[in-house]
């Protein structure tokens, strides 16, 4: 099995040109293409050209070539469909939202009057916050 597709990837399939997408960008480590499920009109996902299942497993050069990418399409979205804002997201892992298996960052176009994507929000305590920094800082 080639380690750079996984057969079973609807993304890798694209990437092959084995599915159906509506490309809006393409370079030699990152693809860009319409989401068929999307939040907003002009909703889009870039993925790497290689099959990484998660967000942390990155290397360095795919991150940066990702972001490099979401950037110059995000600069495209709101130039082109006119919109105000982008939501930049990335869900790893079922339990946060990731469902298709495929490191892809979703740019989600934003006008005024759009419902918030996150509605529920609390105040944190201090020392819960306190205890949450202690436990995951780095060093």
């Amino acid at each position: 099995m080639d380690l750079h597709h996984d057969p079973s990837c609807p993304f890798c399939l694209i990437e092959e040109g084995k599915a159906p997408a509506f490309l809006i960008h393409n370079d030699a480590r990152t693809m860009s293409f319409l989401d068929i499920r999307p939040f907003a009109e002009g909703h889009t996902l870039v993925i790497p050209r290689i099959h990484i299942e998660l967000f942390s497993d990155l290397d360095h050069d795919t991150l940066a070539s990702l972001f490099i990418a979401a950037s110059e399409v995000a600069r495209l979205l709101k130039r082109r469909l006119g919109v105000d804002g982008i939501n930049v997201l990335v869900n790893e892992g079922k339990v946060a939202g990731q469902v298709v298996p495929h490191v892809h960052i979703h740019l989600i176009p934003r006008k005024p009057g759009n419902e918030p994507i996150f509605t529920e929000r609390v105040q944190a305590e201090e020392s819960t916050l306190e205890d949450l920094r202690q436990k995951i800082t780095v060093g």
